[in-house]
């Protein structure tokens, strides 16, 4: 088949998480999303682009962004060391997934060796690190990792009067507080980084593609799994939709975010309008229910993109290929597209 029988439009939505992103780094996650949405494209709109592989690289340029919360960049568990997870899958149920990685700057590579290379689906901790080890990644030091605000956040995180000694583990679980699973007025604490970035994606052929990456809340438990490497959760896709989610993972799970987000896809006809409709039925479900903070991305089985959060900010960017704007990105709750 050339591409010109091929009459799918592709498309593209990208998110670097949501939280109370501060001024300063706006301008930062803003170029970050918008290249790694270009990377995507680029391949999608390359002969045999597949929507897998544009994921991957896409979610691979932000695991090397210390502007993002994955990879480099990420904070340290309360135990002192990283644990990273990553999902990557398609519309046909080909799923691979890790959490726990420790030292590697591409989860999102070790996660598509799982899907790829193996009959299983997630693969954690000491097991994970072993299997990247086989398939050829490298570990990397601590310091390629902890760089920039995830230095900060390490340091912010010790002195913060939440982060209690954990010795108290040993007598009294209840009395154990940290800040990133502490809840102010029983809303999640939005003033620290959200544990994922996101890509969905679509190629000519209409299949589609969901890929996550996380270093995970900082000083969380060690051992913590959020809603990134969870099906259902952190990523989902189903035929021709996809949905990709952000936020306080938690919460995230308890939703099964992703998964509703293209179930409400699904009972619907495809448009800009109903797709981001969906969105924000989704988003406001999440927060009525399950007081939950975060953010959603999808796809339609048109490519449609939806986009929605109820986070101070969320950095964003897509493309849409019968979109006459070409690259579009926000970060305010105003950039939200409306039709």
């Amino acid at each position: 088949m050339t591409l010109e029988n091929i009459t799918e439009q592709i498309s593209i939505v990208v998110h670097g998480g949501a939280w109370g992103i501060p001024d300063d780094e706006k301008e930062g996650c803003l170029a970050g999303v918008r290249t790694a949405c270009q990377i995507g494209y680029d391949i999608l709109n390359s002969p045999n682009g597949s929507a897998i592989e544009a994921a991957q690289l896409a979610i691979e340029s932000m695991e090397l962004d210390p502007i993002f919360e994955c990879a480099r960049g990420s904070s340290l568990n309360a135990s002192g060391y990283l644990e990273l997870d990553a999902l990557i899958a398609d519309g046909k149920f080909n799923i691979g997934a890790v959490a726990g990685i420790r030292n590697h700057l591409h989860p999102v590579r070790i996660a598509r060796g799982v899907r790829d290379k193996t009959s299983h689906i997630l693969l954690t901790g000491q097991g994970a690190n072993e299997f990247a080890n086989l398939i050829g990644e490298k570990e990397v030091p601590n310091s390629e990792l902890v760089v920039g605000r995830g230095i900060q956040m390490s340091e912010k995180m010790k002195n913060n009067e939440n982060a209690d000694n954990l010795s108290g583990l040993k007598s009294d679980f209840d009395s154990v507080k940290v800040h990133s699973f502490s809840k102010i007025k029983g809303q999640p604490a939005v003033d620290f980084p959200s544990d994922t970035v996101g890509v969905v994606c679509r190629d000519r052929h209409g299949n589609v593609a969901v890929a996550l990456s996380t270093g995970g809340v900082p000083q969380k438990l060690a051992g913590r799994v959020g809603d990134t490497p969870l099906w259902g959760a952190g990523g989902y896709a189903d035929g021709h939709f996809a949905a990709a989610s952000t936020g306080y993972g938690e919460d995230l799970i308890k939703a099964v975010m992703a998964k509703s987000m293209v179930d409400r896809l699904q009972q619907i006809e495809p448009s800009q309008k109903s797709a981001q409709e969906c969105a924000l039925k989704q988003v406001e479900h999440f927060g009525s229910k399950f007081n939950g903070k975060g953010g959603i991305i999808s796809i339609d089985s048109q490519g449609n993109p939806g986009i929605a959060f109820n986070t101070p900010r969320m950095a964003f960017a897509y493309r849409v290929e019968s979109d006459p704007r070409g690259y579009v990105t926000g970060i305010e709750q105003e950039d939200i597209p409306k039709y």
